[in-house]
Formats: C-alpha cells, sequence, structure tokens
C-alpha cells in the first residue's frame, strides 16, 4: 500500500495493505520453512539461505513495526525483548562505557549487574531525567551508548528525549531508548533524535499474552547497526516465524488497545489521586506529575497503559490489597488485554530499587469503573458513586458497597425517615479491613444540611487485629430518632462490609 497520505493506525490495521502474491490472501501467511533453494548458477534469487538469517515471516512484522516507528535503518526481530536490548549491549566493545537510566526494566537492570562487568562493560545508572546528571556522567570520548526508558517501569519517570539525545550527540554517543512502554502509539522517539529503539515486543506490540519476542529498530544503516544484525544471526536469538506471525497480528490493533489502556489509566490514576490511603499515585498523564509537562511534550494520544500507587501502610498492605483483588491478575509481565497487578519488590529481591510499598497496575482495556471497584471491594480505595442503596426498615439485608458524592463514607443501606422513629438493625456481619485499625459504623444524616452525624451515641465500635484480617458482629439495633429526612448508616472510612 503506497500512499503517503495514510495515517500508521490505517497502514497496521490492514498489514500495510499488503497481499500475498501467490494466493491472493489477505491474512499474511506463515512460512515456516528453515531453509531455502538454490538456484543451480549457486544464487539465491529470493535473498534467502537460512530461516537463522532471514524469513518471510519475520520480515513482515518487521516492516509494520519499522513503518510505526519511522524507522530509516529497518527493524530485526529477537526472540524475547531481553534478547533485544543484551544484543545493543553485546555490540559494543570491551572498554566501553554506558550511562543507563537509574530507574529502568528489572531485567536489564539485572543482567547489567551481573554480566555487564563479565563483558567488559563499564555500566554508569543515572537519573536521565536529570540533564546535569546525565552531563556529569558522559565521559567524552570513552562513553558509547546512552540507554533511556521512559516512561521507566515502575515509578514512570520520565525523561526528556530531545534533550539527551542533544546532550549525547554532541558528545559522540549514540542513544538507545527502549519504547516498551509508550509504544509508537504516543511515542516515536527517533523523532526526538534516538539512534536506536527497543521493545519487549512480548508486551503491548504482541497485547495478547501468548508471544515471546523483541525487536530493535535503528535510524540510519551503520556499522554499530550491521554488528547487532550479525549478533542475532549468529547467535540464534530469532524467534519462530509462528510468533512472529502472532506479533504481526497482534500489532494491527495496537492502536485501539494501547488508546483504550490509555484512558482507562488516566481514570483510574485521577480517581485516587489523593486518596488517604495512598502515599502516591505515579503516573505521568497527572498533573502534579514531576515530568507531566514534558510527557506531554512527548507522547500523543495519551499517557500509557501502566500506574503504579504506594500504599500508607506500607509492604504489608500493598500484599495484602494485591492479594484480594479478583479482576486484576496477580502477574507479571503488562500490555496484554487484562489488568495485571505485581507487588515488584517481592518479584525484583532485595536489591531492587522499587519501594516495598508500591504496587504496579496494568489498566485492562475494559471499563475503568471495574478496576476501580475491585479495590473499592478490599475497602482500601473509593468506588465510583453507586446508585442509592434503600433497605426496609428492621434486619439491614442488602449491603451495597459505593460512596457518598463526597466520597467520605461507603454507604451500607438506609431508610426513608418521617416517622416517629426510623430503627436500623445490622445483623450477622463480616468486616475486611486494610491494616489493624478501630473501626465505626454510625447512622449518618444525610439530609439538605449534608453529610453529618445524626445519632452520635448509636455507634458500633469493634476492634481489628493484625492476626485476624476479619471480624464478625452480632445483631443490633439503633434507634435514629425523628426525622423528616432520610437517614442512612455508613461504613467509616477503611474496612468493607460483606455478608458473614
Amino acid at each position: 500500500m503506497k500512499d503517503s497520505n495514510l495515517s500508521p493506525e490505517t497502514l497496521i490495521a490492514q498489514a500495510l495493505g499488503e497481499i500475498d502474491p501467490v494466493s491472493g490472501a489477505l491474512t499474511p501467511p506463515i512460512s515456516l520453512s528453515t531453509n531455502f533453494e538454490q538456484a543451480a548458477d549457486g544464487s539465491y534469487h529470493q535473498g534467502r539461505v537460512y530461516s537463522r538469517a532471514d524469513n518471510p515471516t519475520y520480515e513482515q512484522a518487521e516492516r509494520m513495526l519499522a513503518m510505526l516507528e519511522g524507522a530509516a535503518g529497518g527493524c530485526i526481530l529477537f526472540a524475547s525483548g531481553m534478547a533485544a536490548a543484551t544484543a545493543v549491549f553485546q555490540s559494543l566493545i570491551p572498554g566501553d562505557h554506558v550511562v543507563v537510566s537509574r530507574m529502568l526494566y528489572w531485567g536489564v537492570r539485572k543482567w547489567l549487574a551481573e554480566f555487564a562487568l563479565t563483558w567488559g562493560l563499564d555500566v554508569e545508572f543515572t537519573d536521565t531525567g536529570d540533564l546535569a546528571a546525565v552531563t556529569a556522567a558522559i565521559r567524552p570520548g570513552r562513553t558509547r551508548l546512552l540507554w533511556v526508558e521512559t516512561p521507566a517501569n515502575p515509578m514512570w519517570e520520565i525523561t526528556d528525549l530531545a534533550a539527551v539525545c542533544d546532550l549525547a550527540h554532541a558528545a559522540g554517543v549514540r542513544v538507545a531508548v527502549d519504547n516498551t512502554v509508550a509504544t509508537p502509539v504516543l511515542t516515536r522517539p527517533f523523532e526526538f533524535g534516538a539512534d536506536l529503539v527497543v521493545h519487549s515486543a512480548t508486551k503491548y506490540l504482541n497485547g495478547h499474552g501468548d508471544v515471546l519476542a523483541g525487536a530493535v529498530l535503528a535510524a540510519r544503516r551503520d556499522p554499530f547497526w550491521e554488528r547487532i544484525r550479525s549478533w542475532r544471526r549468529n547467535a540464534g536469538a530469532m524467534p519462530g516465524p509462528f510468533e512472529a506471525w502472532l506479533l504481526q497480528r497482534g500489532m494491527r490493533t495496537l492502536f485501539l488497545r494501547v488508546h483504550r489502556a490509555s484512558q482507562t489509566a488516566h481514570q483510574i490514576a485521577a480517581h485516587f489521586r489523593g486518596h488517604p490511603a495512598l502515599t502516591a499515585v505515579l503516573y505521568p498523564g497527572l498533573p502534579d506529575h514531576p515530568g507531566h509537562e514534558i510527557a506531554a511534550r512527548q507522547m500523543s494520544g495519551g499517557f500509557g497503559g501502566m500506574l503504579s500507587i504506594r500504599l500508607q501502610g506500607g509492604e504489608a498492605d500493598a500484599k495484602a490489597v494485591a492479594g484480594h483483588v479478583r479482576v486484576f491478575k496477580r502477574a507479571t509481565s503488562l500490555g496484554g488485554v487484562e489488568s495485571l497487578i505485581e507487588h515488584r519488590r517481592s518479584t525484583e529481591g532485595p536489591s531492587s530499587p522499587v519501594p516495598a510499598d508500591l504496587l504496579r497496575a496494568t489498566a485492562l482495556i475494559g471499563p475503568a469503573g471495574h478496576v476501580r471497584d475491585q479495590l473499592a471491594a478490599y475497602g482500601l480505595l473509593p468506588a465510583r458513586p453507586p446508585r442509592p442503596a434503600f433497605a426496609r426498615v428492621g434486619r439491614l439485608r442488602g449491603l451495597a458497597a459505593g460512596f457518598a458524592a463526597r466520597g467520605d463514607f461507603p454507604t451500607v443501606g438506609s431508610a426513608p425517615g418521617g416517622g416517629p422513629s426510623t430503627f436500623f438493625t445490622v445483623s450477622h456481619v463480616r468486616v475486611v479491613a486494610p491494616s489493624p485499625s478501630c473501626f465505626k459504623i454510625n447512622v449518618m444524616n444525610t439530609g439538605p444540611r449534608g453529610l453529618g452525624t445524626y445519632a452520635p451515641n448509636t455507634s458500633l465500635p469493634f476492634e481489628h487485629s493484625r492476626r485476624a484480617p476479619s471480624c464478625s458482629i452480632g445483631s443490633r439495633s439503633f434507634d435514629a430518632g425523628t426525622s423528616r429526612r432520610n437517614v442512612t448508616m455508613r461504613l467509616a472510612f477503611g474496612a468493607t462490609l460483606k455478608s458473614a
């Protein structure tokens, strides 16, 4: 499809519009062959000898990704994101100095810490969001590579790509950008001066959790690029044809998935921003994020589908929340259609720079409310405002987990006022709390004068201990007195009511 007026979104959805010349098939075929015929004169008229070097199915996916990133130098697929990333470092020469983002994907950091020294590389981690720190880290004549990840997993720190590329190039340093999280849908690093772009294609590019693949792309063909290509061929670090075919299939819906995940993540982050149970919501789309202005300049169409939250209660609360979710799946990785949640410190180990109170979340490509409600079900985070939950005077049966308009207290039941006396009965209720605390159930006045304690002497206190994550309370009745306004039973913030 040779129409320069077509957008990348249109081109990728149609697999570049290429039609199989043999069958006329619209869906690209899979070439499983590992070898190709040699002509009588000894030549290979299609330019392919062996699948370790070339394969038509690889080439289809490579053309698609090169178009998305605007990679004039081309694209090569690898067997995994780690194979792609390490190929860049292994194409350097022993003794070369490299500067690397201090916050980056754990697998790359771990490989650098365990193998780069024996490989002979001099690795220096620095805050690439601090231009002065980058300038200080570069050693003219010795630094050969600046490795940047933005947004940086899992703290989502932002690096100014145009600025660091200018700094690096002024010193003769090549810049490689891990664009796994932003994807070319939101950021195209070559437009800001990057020399190489790296992907874990396992993540958003494939997007369905069923492919292990990676990619390296180049702004131009040069000797270093040819070293990377040679490394893949000679090390045998390419994917299988079926994985390459699944990857091109996944990329055809990339724009739809990334935009929807970004919308969901932004809504969730905005909803929980400033929540008293959290010390921070880390998402570059929030106005108070330290890198928001830079992200807004270099990310177009969204700020990504990843966010992290930090819990006031520390590591114990973070693990407890992760242990009680249902729509979220407790799993590593990112970029699929599911919502994933992970306590990264546990995954990365004691040497990790990630705070122990942090949970990393991957937004699903469905409604944000489902994710918010799942966190609310544990009693930690507020749900979206629900429809009013009314209960008859007498035994309180339908316990509704919801929030008032002000978001202060979850409603567990209500009854109309106006009678001589209004009674509430709560019976056989189990209260699940996120941290050791003491909570109360109060009868509240929600009339036109606003939210307030209507019957302050009718509280039902109970204790929540560290070893007992839930408590059962017996049947209690409350006389709310005479009222011409509605009286609502509410649960003091921090716990969730469930049927015993």
